[in-house]
């Protein structure tokens, strides 16, 4: 109602009630409404400052490049609300009102100048009803009349949203459904690396303000670079690159329509699993990532390897060949070690039992408390009006799966990484290593995907399984059955990459990898790889010719092994060939004798590392050639390419074991009881 109409309203009851009312108390109150009137219409907003405000929030505006809207970012958000600017914008706001919008409003304020010039009533209103930022974003209001039937007046109007709402009751719906649209622009999330779990509405403006020009696209997700705005984007470390912006690896997951595949339960397992996994605090494992979804887009975001992964620093380093860098051989054994504890840690090994599996009373023992909260996003909606809730991430172990324990172990804290590979490895520079900086184990908690995975690799026409490079000898000789599958399924990976690790410190890509790559064109691949050789009838395997070959030329041929003198490169070799690359997985009823032949444990290999690297440091302090001869290898050579012969090594009516067919490599048993 105008200020004047109102006036003359007052006037007209004073006149019908002036007989009971004295003629200086009507006077007091007409100055005293016409005073507040006239002073609310005609200074309430500074004009000229209103437009510079809408001119400079449009000019601050950020672009983002995953939902392609504008976005202000939260760092600009706190430059443009500050207690002076509001007071030259509302000269006659009172303190509180002030106070009010700076310490609780500021995108409600923003987001209602864009198009209302009567800022203070609005404010007022907003600080009446309790309307915060907290309760942003809204919901569309004017979508479905069960929210709010803004056009009955009285006590026959029906509200079933927030109290704090009714301060958009007098609004015009054109008025309420322009606010719903523009806030957008002032809520973009602010993403925790380390201990949260978001799930924003469709159009929450993600707040990454560039995107890599290459991808990495899997079957299951997309994996690309972007750079965050660094005010949208909380970590205990800094991610900053040299240039100040953000670098993170974004993993998109895909929504496929496979049977027993679900992309929610997927992204939900390998959340849980980086939530876990991060308590350890390890260095050689990914800590700081997030899980978060938009709409029906589900992305899981990980700190950024500036220096790739491990295959692109074999691909793409600088390696001289002619000459064993001593010094190089040392950073790859630390950073091995360091690979191999966080694998320990990671399988949370049990030493106190022969099988390294929990015991009993270890199983009831609760796991730490986890560092991840479930964050709600403001004021979020769906699009029936129900607030949305964020599931709880369950956090719990995965049971232990050695030899014959197939209990039901919820509160166990051991992890099995299932799908170790050069590209899992992520390469991070640092200033205090320049050559090699720090690997770390990434990719985690794909534990149920990669077993879906898996079973696609069947050809639905020949019923024919294939394999891929680095997996171990179980993913045969346990299909379709209930047998779970061993954390040493992990070493046998680990004993895989420290191989290839060797063939590149040794003869380098082209002649030395590519070459052993190379082997693959004459292998079976529907039941060997280059490390292992199966019998699809008997689900019986050993280790492949080709690694047998590559093996026993490094150990009797290379010069840095075949020497007199202790190498760190034979008793790494010696190590994969005796200890990693090993067919036989302990069992509950094998003797301790029996064990020690079979395939060690993330434990083992960790203290045969450190031994290793224990031994290098002494001899290096001595003067030693313990890491390297010294000596020129410019007429060294790798195993030539070659066919090689296949043997039918497995049949139904031999009898034989697989602990049988593991013997006959190199004369391992006599090796190993040794």
């Amino acid at each position: 109602m105008p200020a004047e109409s109102f006036l003359f309203y007052m006037i007209a009851l004073v006149k019908s009630r002036n007989s009971y009312i004295c003629a200086h108390m009507i006077l007091e109150l007409m100055a005293t409404v016409w005073s507040f009137f006239t002073t609310f219409a005609s200074t309430e907003v500074d004009k000229t400052k209103l437009n510079q405000l809408r001119n400079t929030v449009r000019h601050s505006l950020k672009r983002s490049v995953l939902s392609e809207a504008d976005f202000l970012p939260e760092s600009q958000i706190k430059k443009l609300v500050t207690p002076d600017k509001i007071k030259e914008l509302l000269p006659n706001a009172k303190p509180e009102l002030v106070d009010f919008i700076c310490k609780h409003a500021k995108k409600l304020f923003l987001t209602a100048s864009l198009h209302h010039g009567n800022l203070q009533d609005i404010m007022d209103t907003f600080k009446y009803h309790g309307m915060t930022d907290k309760e942003l974003p809204i919901r569309d209001l004017t979508s479905e009349d069960k929210y709010c039937d803004v056009h009955t007046e009285g006590p026959q109007r029906v509200c079933s949203h927030e109290k704090a709402l009714e301060a958009f009751h007098r609004w015009d719906t054109h008025d309420v459904w322009n606010f719903y649209n523009d806030q957008w622009k002032f809520c973009a999330p602010i993403l925790d690396m380390e201990c949260s779990s978001q799930e924003f509405h469709a159009k929450h403006i993600l707040p990454f303000i560039e995107k890599g020009t290459t991808q990495k696209d899997g079957h299951f997700s997309t994996v690309f670079q972007a750079a965050i705005h660094p005010s949208h984007q909380i970590s205990h470390r800094s991610l900053k690159s040299n240039t100040d912006q953000t670098r993170v690896a974004l993993k998109e997951l895909k929504n496929l329509s496979e049977q027993n595949y679900n992309v929610h339960v997927s992204w939900l397992n390998e959340a849980n699993a980086l939530f876990q996994i991060a308590e350890l605090r390890h260095k050689h494992l990914i800590s700081q990532a997030t899980a978060f979804k938009q709409g029906e887009r589900r992305f899981i975001m990980l700190e950024w390897a500036n220096g790739g992964t491990l295959r692109d620093i074999w691909q793409t380093e600088s390696h001289d060949r002619s000459f064993l860098d001593g010094n190089k051989v040392m950073r790859v054994l630390e950073e091995l070690t360091g690979l191999a504890s966080a694998l320990s840690k990671l399988h949370g090994t049990n030493t106190r039992t022969k099988t390294a599996k929990a015991t009993s009373a270890d199983r009831t023992k609760k796991g730490p408390t986890s560092r991840s909260k479930t964050i709600f996003s403001q004021g979020q909606g769906d699009g029936d009006g129900n607030r949305l809730t964020v599931p709880k991430i369950r956090f719990e172990g995965v049971s232990s799966d050695d030899g014959d324990d197939s209990s039901d172990n919820a509160e166990e804290q051991h992890w099995r990484h299932g799908d170790l590979k050069p590209e899992n490895i992520l390469h991070f520079k640092d200033e205090e290593s320049p050559w090699l900086g720090t690997l770390k184990i990434a990719d985690l908690g794909l534990a149920k995907q990669h077993v879906f995975a898996t079973t696609q690799r069947q050809d639905p026409t020949r019923q024919r399984y294939t394999t891929s490079h680095y997996e171990a000898p179980e993913v045969i000789t346990t299909m379709n059955s209930r047998v779970p599958r061993s954390r040493r399924y992990d070493i046998w990976s680990m004993g895989c990459i420290i191989f290839e690790y060797m063939i590149w410190l040794l003869y380098g890509y082209e002649e030395g990898l590519r070459s052993f790559y190379d082997e693959e064109k004459d292998i079976n691949a529907h039941q060997e790889t280059l490390y292992f050789t199966a019998d699809l009838n008997t689900r019986q395997a050993q280790v492949s010719d080709v690694a047998r070959s590559w093996i026993s030329h490094i150990l009797d041929v290379d010069p840095e092994c075949n020497r007199a003198t202790p190498s760190v490169i034979r008793d790494l070799v010696v190590l994969v060939r005796d200890k990693l690359l090993v067919v036989d997985l302990p069992q509950g009823s094998m003797s301790q004798d029996d064990i020690k032949i079979c395939r060690a444990s993330a434990d083992d290999l960790e203290r045969s590392l450190k031994n290793i690297k224990r031994m290098a440091i002494d001899d290096e302090q001595k003067g030693g050639r313990y890491l390297s001869s010294g000596k020129s290898r410019n007429e060294v050579s790798p195993p030539r390419p070659q066919r090689v012969r296949r043997q039918s090594f497995l049949s139904t009516s031999s009898g034989s074991t697989s602990k049988q067919s593991n013997l006959d490599v190199g004369a391992l048993a006599a090796n190993r009881r040794a």
